[in-house]
């Protein structure tokens, strides 16, 4: 198993014995061992060449295709960052599923099956990445993924109302639905959430299940 640990917020050691994936030119420092390191044909998917083919090309043309590596350590420990950005860690159980409208904001992941579905409307509009997401789901005995933030994340439970420029990613089965300025229920949020009094749009995420990581910063 690979244990994942965060060291100066910034950081990531990655742990144990077991196979992982992280992104490409992520690796600053490991421990002489037995680590192997492989570049991802596939886009860092377990299964079939003809089945992770075609996910990759599926990914490729949905634009959420990211280059990762393939990391195969045995009781080793390598240490991952990236362009400073700060670092914070999901644990995902069976069948749960993390949503990344960028995926750039993916540094690694351990035992998950990773995937491009298409957005919801709500998504689609406030996105700027296309139409599609990246979803990662956990397969069970200690799943987890790591992501990137610009800034010092912040995670919160639902009932809540966010900035969709300030989200990084999400945990659950919801899709969020689009608060416009035109809704009285977020006019106090106006002048006082985002980028200033322009702000037309927030996401609003309902079920209490749902985790939503966000980042001081609006892209």
């Amino acid at each position: 198993m690979i244990k994942p640990r965060q060291d100066r917020d910034r950081y990531l050691c990655c742990e144990g014995s077991g196979v992982f994936f992280a992104k490409k030119g992520s690796i600053v420092a490991m421990k002489p061992g037995n680590t192997k390191i492989e570049g991802s044909i596939f886009g860092a998917t377990e299964g079939s060449l003809i089945s992770n083919a075609f996910k990759n090309k599926k990914r490729e043309i949905m634009g959420t295709k990211i280059d990762l590596m393939k990391v195969e350590m045995t009781n080793d420990s390598v240490l991952l960052a990236d362009e400073a950005r700060y670092v914070s860690g999901v644990n995902l159980q069976v069948n749960e599923m993390l949503s990344i409208l960028n995926i750039d904001n993916l540094l690694a992941y351990y035992n998950c099956e990773l995937d491009a579905r298409g957005r919801s409307m709500t998504e689609t509009v406030i996105g700027e990445d296309g139409f599609f997401k990246t979803v990662l789901t956990g397969r069970g005995n200690g799943s987890w993924v790591a992501l990137l933030s610009k800034g010092n994340p912040y995670s919160m439970m639902a009932p809540i109302i966010v900035d969709p420029d300030a989200v990084v990613a999400w945990k659950g089965n919801e899709n969020p639905r689009l608060v416009t300025s035109h809704n009285t229920m977020v006019g106090w949020l106006k002048k006082g959430v985002g980028k200033g009094s322009g702000e037309s749009y927030f996401l609003r995420f309902d079920s209490p299940q749902t985790q939503i990581i966000i980042q001081p910063y609006e892209v």
